[in-house]
C-alpha cells in the first residue's frame, strides 16, 4: 500500500527527454565491418570447407575496402548530395564564380 500511495503522487518529468543525434555517416563504417563480421560467421557455418579460406579471404577483402571507400569518399558524397537536395547549395566540386561572356 505504501508502494501505491507514492505512485499517487508522482507526476510527469517538466523536461521530456531528448534523445541525442545519431550521426550514421560516422558508424557507417563500424556497421559495414560488422556486417561483415556476420556474414563470415554464416559462411563459417555453411560453405564447404574446401572453399571457406578463398570465401572468407575474399570477403575480409570486400568489407574492409568498402569501410575504407565509404570512410573516404562516400560521407562526403552523401553530405554533399543532402546539401544539394535541401539547401540548394554548391558542393565542394561546383565552380562558384562568375562565367565570363565571351567578346564577339
Amino acid at each position: 500500500m505504501v508502494v501505491l500511495s507514492a505512485l499517487a503522487g508522482a507526476t510527469a518529468p517538466s523536461d521530456p527527454i531528448v534523445a541525442p543525434p545519431i550521426n550514421f555517416s560516422q558508424i557507417t563504417p563500424i556497421l559495414i565491418v560488422l556486417t561483415g563480421a556476420v556474414l563470415a560467421i554464416l559462411f563459417e557455418a555453411f560453405v564447404p570447407r574446401r572453399w571457406r579460406f578463398p570465401v572468407q579471404s575474399t570477403l575480409a577483402f570486400v568489407v574492409v575496402a568498402a569501410a575504407l571507400v565509404w570512410t573516404l569518399i562516400g560521407a562526403t558524397v552523401i553530405v554533399w548530395l543532402v546539401n544539394l537536395a535541401l539547401d540548394h547549395t554548391p558542393g565542394p566540386w561546383q565552380i562558384t564564380g562568375k562565367r565570363r561572356r565571351r567578346r564577339r
